[in-house]
């Protein structure tokens, strides 16, 4: 029988036989929890080996726990393994506080024509320099159709550096969430532009620092925005009179099926 969907956990390096059970059983997706709290080289020398010898890989999850364990040497190790396998097509490592080097490394592996469709980097600390890197990499990769970067330390710089890479003519993109970031109006705005430009159907900028101007420029783009499903625009933003434009333009549209708009609460955080 085939196994999709693997998820190792714990410290302990699998041994090379489980390696062989996954290319047998032509693994699809790998979730590795935990990586690095013990043996870090054994297990990327693993991890490495699955990423280039598994043939049907295609999603590669290391979630981390606040902590750094992947150090730089190992996403280094990881890059470099998926510039050689160009087959994954989602990879997540949130959480892992990699901060903007970590963010570089992950760029470097989006080569031009790369098959990554998703990338998660929430939670890693990243500034807008991290997202100039990531913006670039979009840039050369027509097939990205979801970037996460929520709750990471990104202004209105790094957002205006994505919406330029979004706003490419060749675009897939069609989720961006930048939840809980420090986006204010100047980044909202080229937002909106992008909504125009490229097929987004979801945006996150719920508890950013996004005023009337910039909820404004988001109103005025929806009706040009065909694509756009769901947008979320909650916590801070919600008491602007902006709102009022915004959901004049909401009522209108076609294609939207859900918004949010929720006030901010005492207690609310990332998540």
């Amino acid at each position: 029988a085939d196994f999709r969907v693997v998820k190792l956990e714990g410290s302990r390096e699998p041994s090379p036989d489980v390696l062989e059970w996954m290319r047998t059983c032509h693994v699809e997706e790998l979730t590795w929890a935990d990586l690095g709290r013990d043996s870090l080289k054994n297990e990327l020398d693993f991890l490495e080996k699955a990423i280039c010898g598994l043939e049907h890989l295609r999603v590669l999850s290391i979630p981390g726990q606040g902590v750094n364990r992947i150090g730089t040497d190992g996403m280094e190790r990881l890059s470099e393994a998926m510039r050689r396998r160009t087959a994954i097509q989602r990879i997540d490592l949130h959480w892992n506080e990699l901060e903007d080097q970590g963010a570089e490394l992950v760029a470097k592996a989006i080569h031009e024509g790369s098959p990554l469709q998703a990338v998660n980097l929430s939670r890693n600390k990243i500034s807008d320099k991290g997202a100039e890197l990531l913006a670039q990499a979009i840039q050369r990769s027509p097939n990205m159709k979801e970037i996460d970067l929520h709750w990471n330390d990104i202004t209105d710089q790094g957002a205006i550096h994505l919406a330029e890479a979004i706003m490419k003519e060749e675009s897939a993109m069609e989720h961006v969430n930048l939840r809980w970031n420090q986006v204010a109006d100047a980044g909202a705005k080229l937002l909106a532009e992008a909504m125009k430009k490229a097929p987004i159907k979801m945006m996150n900028l719920t508890y950013n620092e996004i005023g009337n101007e910039g909820i404004e420029a988001i109103a005025d783009a929806l009706p040009e925005a065909s694509k756009m499903q769901r947008i979320y625009l909650g916590g801070g933003a919600s008491h602007l009179s902006g709102m009022a434009k915004l959901a004049s333009a909401i009522k209108a549209s076609e294609s939207m099926e859900f918004v949010d708009m929720h006030m901010a609460t005492e207690g609310d955080g990332p998540a």
